[in-house]
């Protein structure tokens, strides 16, 4: 069954991109709870999910409501903190036997990378799940493999992979910090058709200003309120999207700032990168 819904959705995304125009700007933003989300694909509900393929080229981005609790988000926070605060900021290509590592990108590195940014970011790779004291992979993966299957691959894509195979899985958790986080607007290398992100702080509460935005009418148009924490974000690799600089008035606490995770699978440092971010 799984396999017959691999081939019914790869095809539909082949249909759909014989289309010359791929979108860049948002059109809509659609909720869908989490239940609901996986009920399509246990059921085989390949109406809807074709629906789906369509509104994600249509530009539209959705937010899957309630996919992790506010408890699990939290326990993931305080793990990233613990975790490594007593180790430094470090950087690994990804080649092979590459630790899980975290990397302050301020100022001083923001030029080393091909977008402009300021934030704070914790890197995981599946190859390293049994050095970890929290497998973060048995908690994101059955989340994951639905993403992957509506992008027209197969569930476990990637899973087994290491460096020397190229594409590999990675997540990946991120801090914008107080002030200062930001990301320039970029579209995604088209290694995986669905981008997502995962909600893990909320505007209004954790910070007042900033988040995410997509572009309407070539303006940015903010949609960080629409999500809540424990959300994962989704949408199609093309369209244009930043972060604008997160900005709080509230009382300081240890996990300040715009917090966000998604589910990344880069190119290897390995092969030759031919797919990398375009930043406008």
């Amino acid at each position: 069954m799984i396999i017959d819904l691999e081939e019914k959705i790869k095809s539909k995304w082949n249909e759909v991109e014989k289309r010359e125009k791929k979108p860049s700007e948002i059109r809509k933003i659609k909720e869908i709870e989490y239940k609901e989300f996986v009920d399509l694909f246990e059921n085989s509900n390949f109406n809807n999910l074709e629906k789906l393929i369509e509104n994600f080229y249509s530009g539209d981005v959705y937010s899957i409501k309630n996919s992790f609790s506010l408890k699990f988000i939290e326990k993931i926070k305080s793990y990233l903190i613990n975790n490594f605060k007593e180790t430094n900021s470090e950087f690994y290509k990804i080649k092979e036997g590459c630790p899980n590592f975290h990397r302050v990108v301020g100022e001083k590195e923001k030029f080393k990378y091909k977008l402009k940014s300021n934030r704070h970011d914790y890197y995981f790779f599946p190859w390293n799940r049994s050095k970890e004291k929290i497998d973060l992979f048995h908690y994101f993966y059955p989340k994951w493999r639905l993403i992957k299957l509506l992008s027209g691959l197969k569930s476990n894509e990637y899973e087994k992979n290491t460096p020397k195979d190229g594409v590999v899985d990675r997540l990946l958790f991120r801090t914008y910090p107080n002030k200062s986080g930001y990301l320039q607007p970029h579209t995604d290398p088209p290694i995986i058709r669905i981008i997502s992100g995962l909600t893990m702080s909320k505007k209004g509460i954790d910070f007042d200003t900033g988040g995410i935005y997509f572009f309407r009418n070539n303006k940015p148009f903010d949609i960080e309120s629409f999500f809540e924490v424990g959300d994962i974000s989704l949408f199609y690799q093309t369209m244009k999207h930043g972060v604008e600089k997160i900005l709080t008035n509230t009382k300081i606490t240890k996990t300040e700032g715009r917090w966000w995770g998604c589910f990344s699978n880069p190119m290897s440092d390995e092969v030759e990168r031919t797919e990398v971010q375009t930043g406008y």
